[in-house]
């Protein structure tokens, strides 16, 4: 890739579904249309607050940052695009990982006002946290 960040540092690009609605069959998980939409607002995607893309859900391994998040399919799917730093061996790695073989994402977030409904949580407001990329359970789209 010849894509730059702001600072000059190399980086790849991938864009993907972060959240989907679906049902989240390991974690027993509903993700209400729009739930992270007042959170990524208020957060932006720039600056001290902006919203880190890891690696495995841990934040030493900062793989880069979110670009873009936007709800698509009337809120059904929040899309991402972010930027892998590729100047770091693990940001390199599983850069590379994800163009050959493909990989998953996952959003971290704590919920505002949970609602429980025959033991599956319904996250009708969540204030997101971090997006991660691994083996999860939404899917990376486009890689470049």
């Amino acid at each position: 890739s010849d894509q730059k960040s702001e600072s000059g540092a190399p980086v790849g690009i991938i864009k993907g579904i972060a959240s989907t609605t679906a049902f989240n069959v390991p974690h027993k998980i509903i993700v209400e249309p729009y739930a992270f939409s007042e959170s990524i607002s208020k957060k932006g995607l720039k600056g001290g607050n902006d919203i880190r893309l890891l690696y495995e859900h841990d934040p030493k391994q900062v793989l880069g940052r979110i670009d873009k998040l936007e709800y698509i399919k009337q809120g059904q799917e929040l899309s991402l695009e972010a930027s892998i730093l590729l100047n770091t061996q693990i940001g390199k790695e599983k850069y590379e990982l994800t163009k050959e073989c493909g990989a998953g994402l996952s959003v971290g977030f704590t919920v505002i006002e949970p609602v429980y409904n025959d033991k599956v949580l319904h996250v009708k407001k969540g204030n997101s946290l971090l997006c991660y990329a691994g083996k999860h359970f939404s899917k990376i789209i486009l890689v470049h």
